[in-house]
């Protein structure tokens, strides 16, 4: 409580020191939940009866848009996508824990050479999101560094073979989408890419068209081209799946006599 007396003379008196603060600043203050057990100290009363008290979660759709923004790799952000609760994964009980700050540092160290297990570069970032998260995003890199040459599936987008392995068809597909937003692609090659990517389970196709549509270039390019339609129907297919189990999960009423 003691270190917040200096915190209540700037919030009561409006005082910095002996800095007189103007009425027309705003006052913002964060800290963490005292439930997150991170050096958190209890608010007293008479602060916390002058203050308006906002608790904030994180968010992937705005930490997704603010990593594009501002130099995040696109292979991170794909699988913070594809393993949203790793956004994050806080407990208490654990020194390490991948955060959305965590992340950004992440972000930020670059892959050491040409080693294609990324031993070096998972030891470097297990400091920052810990052994599980570390593990499992560099499982991701080696995914997409594993990808096939896409000419052939471009050449024969109804038959190159769709991928039963969930984490492999969705590197696959953002490695497409990628693809969509490049200027040399042409219009053959964007209809291939929706046909080859229509065809995955209808629960993968809608990962795709929600990332299409985040993209606004993507989005004309696609919507442009007939082959559109099978991809919506396939999204479509799988919000209805889910409305299904949904309906069928719920618990039934008795009929009345």
């Amino acid at each position: 409580m003691q270190m917040q007396n200096p915190l209540c003379r700037v919030v009561l008196d409006r005082y910095a020191g002996n800095l007189k603060l103007s009425e027309k600043l705003f006052i913002i203050a964060t800290g963490n939940r005292l439930e997150d057990k991170s050096g958190a100290n209890r608010i007293s009363t008479k602060l916390a009866n002058r203050m308006c008290v906002l608790e904030f979660e994180s968010d992937i759709e705005d930490w997704c848009d603010w990593a594009a923004k501002n130099g995040m790799p696109k292979t991170l952000i794909q699988f913070i996508r594809f393993r949203p609760k790793l956004l994050n994964g806080f407990d208490p009980k654990r020194m390490i824990n991948p955060t959305p700050r965590s992340w950004e540092m992440v972000g930020r160290v670059p892959v050491f050479g040409d080693d294609p297990t990324f031993a070096l570069f998972q030891q470097a970032i297990t400091g920052f999101v810990g052994d599980g998260a570390a593990a499992e995003y560099v499982g991701y890199m080696k995914i997409v560094n594993d990808l096939p040459d896409f000419k052939e599936l471009l050449a024969n987008p109804e038959t190159y073979p769709v991928s039963g392995k969930l984490d492999i068809a969705y590197a696959t597909s953002m490695k497409l989408i990628d693809l969509l937003d490049s200027e040399e692609t042409t219009k053959a090659q964007v209809s291939a890419i929706i046909t080859y990517i229509a065809r995955n389970p209808p629960e993968m196709c809608a990962f795709a068209y929600a990332e299409i549509n985040r993209q606004s270039e993507v989005r004309r390019k696609v919507f442009a081209d007939p082959a559109s339609s099978r991809l919506i129907d396939a999204a479509c297919r799988s919000v209805f799946n889910e409305e299904e189990k949904t309906q069928s999960a719920a618990p039934k009423r008795k009929k009345q006599a």
